[in-house]
């Protein structure tokens, strides 16, 4: 086949192949999720979990460039943003069957008022459109200043052993958001903790480091003799430091800069605190 006629054909099957994809429903991508999500069994103390995680799509799939590069943040959904939670514990030793959770997800409204506008924004950028979910066109302005505050909450110190030493975690589950007033803005949360655990995980972090050296310092200070009280006081210092922490305002703004044209509100740089 000559060169030129092949280039024609070429083009003809990707225009189809466009047009086709022009616009996918609600429905479909709700159907996606079986694909999306599954239920992984774990055995504690005889009993069996069942864990909600976010698989790997196929390069071919249209949501694959959204779901594969921002695990962490589906992650967070599945976990504060859904019925599932953390874990369900199945009946008996044996446990139910997988996938119980996962057929959940379409009907969890919740879940879906978080999940289905990313998707469709994200959809907006290749030029699809998710039939049945019109996304506002004007987004909601969020002061960097908020975003920080609520990214402070997941340096959580969380305990101290009897020795004096404190842990604390950067965690999905157990973080400081939950005594937050006012209410909770899941997908804000979601898109912090992305970024978070993301650098986390990184050899060199500053942001890390940053966290580090202020919980060495904290633990050094004789903030109580008691325990409670003590870990109490950290947590509001550990809290007020990272609110003013270059290196955090640093990573969340490079990952707005990534996905920012998927999430339902803008941020803004207005005076630090």
């Amino acid at each position: 086949m000559p060169k030129r006629v092949l280039a024609i054909v070429v083009a003809l099957i990707l225009a189809t192949t466009a047009a086709l994809a022009a616009e996918l429903t609600v429905k479909q991508v709700k159907a996606k999720y079986t694909a999306i999500f599954e239920e992984q069994p774990h055995k504690i103390g005889g009993r069996t979990f069942f864990v909600m995680s976010v698989k790997d799509l196929p390069a071919s799939d249209l949501l694959a460039g959204f779901v594969n590069e921002n695990k962490a943040l589906l992650d967070y959904l599945l976990t504060n943003a859904s019925q599932c939670g953390l874990a369900t514990a199945g009946k008996g030793s044996s446990g139910r069957p997988p996938g119980r959770c996962v057929g959940r997800l379409a009907r969890d409204r919740t879940f879906n008022d978080a999940v289905l506008p990313l998707v469709a924004r994200y959809l907006g950028t290749l030029g699809i459109d998710l039939a049945d979910n019109p996304v506002a066109a004007k987004r909601e302005e969020i002061d960097l200043n908020q975003v920080t505050s609520v990214a402070a909450r997941f340096f959580y110190p969380d305990a101290i052993d009897e020795d004096g030493a404190m842990q604390a975690h950067v965690c999905v589950g157990l973080n400081g958001l939950s005594d937050l007033t006012g209410p909770r803005n899941m997908v804000l949360e979601a898109f912090v903790f992305a970024a978070i655990s993301v650098e986390m995980q990184k050899e060199k972090s500053r942001m890390r480091q940053d966290f580090l050296d202020e919980l060495t310092t904290l633990s050094r200070m004789d903030l109580s003799s008691d325990p409670k009280v003590r870990l109490t006081r950290v947590q509001g210092a550990m809290w007020a430091h990272m609110t003013r922490s270059r290196p955090l305002r640093r990573v969340l703004l490079a990952e707005y800069d990534r996905i920012g044209s998927c999430l339902p509100f803008e941020l803004v740089e207005e005076a630090e605190p």
